[in-house]
């Protein structure tokens, strides 16, 4: 079994990677876990997980190296333990990645998601990072263009995908959010290729924006139009006041009278 970390390494790492939106996304849930059965905290797993990811996406066949890494993981770790990384390893490809059909990340995801499939833990985790990402995104922290991950590839030189880029931009919800990622991602990004698509993503923010506006005013018009509509018919008069507070306020009024 691999040494554990001891607990002023496990706090100071841990403090580095709060730093890190993507660890935030897996921490709580991770946290709780790894407690109950005293696995490796989430900061060491985390590590693991993040020495991984690019020797894993060199090898030419996903499925036989993620099941050797599987067995590696579990000589280090045990078997809760290594499925632990494998779950962080696959959120780390997902988030960063999005593969599509045709992404030639995609086998390395779905290789990893066999690997973790049918375990005991894999309901608990997915659905407490799901609800931690529901809540950094309603605080407006959740900026995953920015990540670590995204951040060491720009810093050793390899190649990253500058649609995956802009996709994670424009898909935040608001305008503010979209403009607090796209500055982000031109500091991160400073002398490559995305300098000269950082200005049409822009623009494309200003479109959406637009076009979100100018649904919001039809939505409104249609509404407006609706109520004069209903204003215009006659009203609905109920016989007793008295008869529906006998009935205990359930009483229903139906056939409302049309236009003739």
């Amino acid at each position: 079994m691999k040494a554990r970390w001891d607990t002023r390494q496990c706090r100071e790492r841990t403090m580095q990677l709060l730093e890190e939106q993507l660890f935030c996304d897996l921490y709580d849930t991770l946290k709780d876990i790894t407690t109950e059965y005293g696995e490796p905290s989430p900061a060491e797993l985390w590590d693991e997980a993040a020495a991984r990811w690019k020797p894993l996406l060199a090898s030419k066949r996903p499925q036989t190296a993620v099941e050797m890494l599987g067995e590696e993981l579990t000589e280090a770790y045990g078997e809760r333990g290594a499925f632990l990384v494998l779950m962080i390893l696959m959120y780390m490809l997902v988030t960063m990645f999005r593969p599509s059909e045709d992404s030639p990340y995609r086998p390395f995801c779905e290789a990893l998601a066999a690997a973790t499939h049918g375990h005991p833990l894999l309901k608990r985790l997915w659905e407490g990072v799901r609800q931690t990402e529901d809540e950094e995104e309603r605080a407006g922290r959740k900026i995953g263009v920015v990540c670590s991950l995204l951040a060491d590839a720009r810093q050793s030189g390899e190649p990253f995908s500058l649609d995956t880029v802009e996709e994670c931009i424009l898909r935040y919800p608001t305008f503010e959010l979209q403009q607090t990622a796209l500055e982000r991602a031109n500091n991160l990004l400073m002398g490559t290729a995305w300098g000269t698509r950082s200005a049409k993503v822009f623009q494309k923010m200003i479109d959406k924006r637009q076009e979100q506006q100018e649904r919001r005013e039809q939505r409104q018009e249609q509404m407006a139009a609706s109520v004069e509509k209903i204003a215009e018919k006659p009203s609905v008069v109920i016989d007793s006041v008295q008869d529906v507070i006998a009935d205990g306020g359930k009483k229903i009024v139906q056939n409302i009278i049309t236009d003739k």
